[in-house]
């Protein structure tokens, strides 16, 4: 599959979060929270502060890996 060209400290994050899914393309916010360590509301409210789109799966939401990964790569640049 082609990579997607994203930033190095961003393509660094995708690949651990690729790696953390599985393969997949998409996370939800409980699996979010695993991989960032946090409790599942601060996951969410990470998520609506960064304006990641959802996007439905059955019942629950799913977030792209590339945005995810672009946001988390945007909070540890900015801090």
């Amino acid at each position: 599959m082609p990579r997607i060209k994203l930033l190095p400290t961003a393509q660094a994050i995708f690949d651990e979060l690729d790696e953390f899914t599985g393969g997949a393309r998409m996370i939800m916010a409980p699996d979010l929270a695993r991989f960032m360590g946090r409790d599942v509301r601060c996951v969410r409210e990470w998520i609506q502060e960064n304006d990641l789109t959802a996007y439905p799966v059955g019942r629950c939401s799913a977030y792209m890996l590339r945005d995810v990964a672009k946001a988390i790569a945007d909070a540890r640049m900015a801090s």
